[in-house]
């Protein structure tokens, strides 16, 4: 029974955990917003400062008069120009329902969940919203600059461009899961039965059966 539980701690121990998700980027004033719909993109694009999994992200959102869901990606930024890559990272999508956009005039924190896409610590990335059928939205800004780790763009037929020509930064906040491994141990003995009291030689972990040391390592 003892090396049951034995086994089982060593298990235990072996299984990955994260603490809790951490706010890490945000810029939360408003002032104005920037119009999400079918001809043109918004996007905010923003530099971690923890290394870990991607897990949520909050956006000050209000409907104006859009039908669908809207899918939201992640992208790194491309070093030339600094816009967004075109290439969404692995589990870095996320979907707000309709129905959670509150009428226009009334604007509202929205939580936008992903798949734990991994993010690196000072490499830019930007958070993109597209509207792929008819209606609009709205994302709330402000244009003081107060965010420097990041800026808002915006898409239409002739690619990415700055919104403005001051810095205006989108309203959002990013939560990150930060991977913690705890300490695995070695396995745990293998134990050789003696025989007639004569007991083989002790090799590579292995223990006598009559031996008193049957504890954990």
């Amino acid at each position: 029974m003892k090396r049951m539980l034995c086994v089982l701690a060593a298990a235990l121990l072996s299984v990955p955990v994260a603490h809790a998700d951490v706010l890490d980027q945000s810029q939360t004033l408003a002032g104005g917003y920037g119009s999400v719909h079918s001809e043109r993109r918004m996007a905010q694009s923003f530099t971690p400062g923890i290394t870990g999994y991607l897990r949520r992200i909050r956006l000050l959102l209000e409907n104006y008069d859009a039908t669908s869901p809207i899918a939201v990606s992640i992208q790194p930024i491309e070093s030339h120009y600094n816009f967004p890559s075109g290439t969404q990272i692995a589990g870095g999508s996320g979907t707000i329902p309709v129905a959670s956009l509150t009428p226009a005039g009334n604007p509202l924190w929205i939580d936008v969940t992903f798949d734990y896409p991994w993010i690196v610590a000072d490499v830019e990335y930007a958070v993109i919203l597209p509207i792929a059928s008819s209606g609009s939205m709205k994302w709330h800004h402000n244009s003081a600059n107060v965010y420097s780790r990041g800026r808002e763009l915006a898409w239409e037929y002739i690619g990415w461009y700055p919104v403005y020509i001051s810095r205006v930064d989108a309203a959002f906040e990013t939560y990150v899961l930060e991977p913690v491994t705890r300490f695995t141990p070695p396995p745990p003995r293998v134990i050789t039965p003696c025989s007639d009291r004569v007991c083989p030689e002790t090799k590579g972990g292995l223990a006598p059966a009559d031996s008193v040391d049957v504890s954990c390592p």
